[in-house]
């Protein structure tokens, strides 16, 4: 049985990993809202999702400046971790690796806002940005319909969205130890 408690501890514990690792500059801490275990986002006044096509890279400065993201790696890529935990069962989830628009200093990241790091490549070099694609790894029943399968895997573009048929594929995700993957 999952449950909101045993989800939070495995999010804690990954993230924990990550900042332990030096391979995340900065974790948010874990927020339950019911049966939703997400970030706790800095800025929770700015909206989340402003469309529903590719990101941009005024999405990714949004989601940095609100603070909406699980980690901050320290080449400025963002992880977004959800779960929708539901009569002890995992009722969907948002699983996005989402790059930082720039390659962007390590040192930089560790000293200075994300914000501010993003902001000065903005103005130094508007046009310099990097071609890496976002990747999201969903599971949402309710919205399965023709097109938009339960659980999908989405890279590059909105319309890049990759079946996972597999009944429990939100299950096999969910027990990835990224410690023993990472080792």
């Amino acid at each position: 049985m999952t449950t909101t408690r045993t989800v939070v501890e495995e999010v804690r514990n990954l993230l924990d990993y990550l900042l332990n690792a030096e391979i995340a500059a900065y974790i948010n801490t874990v927020s339950v809202s019911g049966a939703r275990v997400s970030w706790h986002a800095t800025d929770p006044g700015i909206p989340f999702l402003v469309n529903r096509g590719d990101p941009t890279l005024q999405d990714y400065r949004r989601w940095a400046q609100a603070g909406a993201y699980s980690a901050l790696l320290f080449d400025g890529a963002l992880l977004q971790i959800t779960y929708e935990i539901e009569e002890g069962e995992i009722a969907g989830h948002r699983l996005a690796y989402v790059p930082c628009p720039y390659r962007v200093d390590s040192e930089l990241v560790r000293q200075d806002p994300i914000i501010d790091v993003i902001d000065l490549h903005i103005e130094t070099e508007p046009t310099n940005v990097v071609l890496h694609s976002a990747i999201r790894f969903d599971f949402d029943p309710g919205s399965a319909a023709p097109g938009h399968p339960a659980a999908h895997l989405t890279i590059n573009s909105a319309d890049c969205r990759i079946a996972c048929p597999c009944a429990n594929a939100h299950r096999a995700v969910h027990r990835l130890h990224l410690p023993e993957l990472l080792s």
